[in-house]
């Protein structure tokens, strides 16, 4: 999907003329470059900018007679030529002005609004909240189970991508079942603290409710799991992941932070990009290529860490898989999580988009062409 520039217009229209108008004849010369929204950019999620809901969003008479009508468009980027000569044909009528949106201002709108509506669940209704939370730590466990399955048995020279392609699954499934995961509130309570939508008790709070929710269902999901017999993970592919799992309790701090922290940075993407789009398909491939990224690079997410260890510390083990070794790195892969999502992720775009808005005002002409007025004669409303 092309990029979209967008400006909210402020014009001053002829009498003949209004904001329906105005808005329905630009978009029926360039149908794929142009679309309504409304006059604070959020009527809609972008880039799905859907063809035919334009329309007038705040018109005004002003004294003598003139009017001006403001309303928002968005303009195809590979198609600005097109969307410049179809802007031409506004003029005669006297002078407005167009202000740019700011970059991933309807994003970053969102999903503010999801650490909102986090912040608010907890507060009334925590045992709700922790029940999501434990789900969400669950879904990443069925994860992990897949991953060590699969690449038990999977040729050395493909198994780490092979693991990464079928953990995607996990991520997958918390977006579109519904639950609380750790590394996504990471992200979304740092967007709503900077939104004033939640203070830093809010963030907290839902940070350590969710992370302790998450150990829980990753826990109990390791219990089910053992009851059950433990599967690949625990039968002939137990040497692959007792290894791993002791490579991961005696990592130093310092690689489990930056591989935590690139870790959350890739989840966060995913989850970032999926917001971007309304199209479910869509959603799935972009959440599918930074989840296998960071799995197959052997990066450490804190939820999936905790399913391995919880099954680990329950089956039989040797002396070097411990519970300190469990919360040394929990600790530290905690940490890096925290700041991936929260700096590279939410104070990254929001820096981006904060700057955006330094972009000056531009002048365009005001009016129709006769020869498109003659197209719009209709009132759409």
């Amino acid at each position: 999907m092309s990029p979209f520039d967008r400006y909210i217009f402020n014009l001053p229209v002829p009498g003949s003329l209004n904001g329906d108008k105005i808005a329905d004849a630009l978009c029926r010369r360039v149908p794929q470059s142009v679309a309504g929204i409304d006059a604070t950019g959020t009527g809609f999620g972008a880039p799905e900018l859907r063809q035919g809901d334009n329309g007038c969003f705040d018109e005004a008479e002003e004294a003598g007679g003139e009017r001006s009508v403001t309303f928002a468009l968005a303009f195809a980027t590979a198609h600005r030529p097109e969307c410049e000569k179809t802007m031409s044909l506004i003029r005669n009528a006297g002078s407005g002005s167009a202000r740019k949106i700011p970059m991933y201002e309807e994003t970053i709108h969102k999903l503010s609004e999801v650490g909102r509506t986090k912040s608010a669940a907890l507060r009334h209704g925590p045992l709700a909240f922790l029940v999501g939370s434990a789900m969400a730590g669950a879904y990443i466990g069925f994860g992990d189970i897949i991953m060590f399955t699969v690449g038990a048995h999977a040729d050395p020279g493909w198994s780490h991508l092979v693991m990464g392609a079928v953990f995607a699954s996990a991520l997958t499934i918390v977006v579109f079942a519904g639950s609380e995961l750790f590394t996504g509130m990471v992200m979304y309570m740092p967007l709503a603290l900077l939104s004033r939508q939640a203070s830093v008790m809010d963030t907290l709070r839902v940070w350590v409710a969710c992370w302790l929710g998450n150990l829980v269902g990753a826990f109990v999901l390791a219990l089910l799991f053992k009851l059950g017999g433990g599967g690949v993970l625990l039968g002939d592919g137990n040497a692959a992941f007792t290894a791993a799992v002791v490579a991961k309790m005696n990592a130093p701090a310092v690689e489990l932070f930056a591989r935590g922290l690139i870790c959350n940075w890739l989840v966060c993407l995913a989850i970032w990009m999926s917001y971007r789009t309304q199209n479910d398909a869509a959603k799935a491939i972009l959440i599918f290529w930074p989840i296998m990224i960071f799995v197959a690079a052997g990066f450490e997410h804190c939820v999936a860490n905790m399913f391995a260890f919880s099954l680990a510390l329950l089956s039989d083990h040797p002396t070097s898989i411990s519970l300190q070794g469990a919360l040394h790195n929990l600790t530290f892969v905690t940490l890096g999580n925290l700041a991936g999502g929260g700096l590279m992720i939410a104070l990254g775009y929001w820096v981006q988009s904060s700057a955006s808005e330094q972009i000056p005002d531009m002048p365009h002409q005001a009016a129709l062409s006769a020869t498109t007025d003659n197209r719009v004669r209709t009132n759409r409303g």
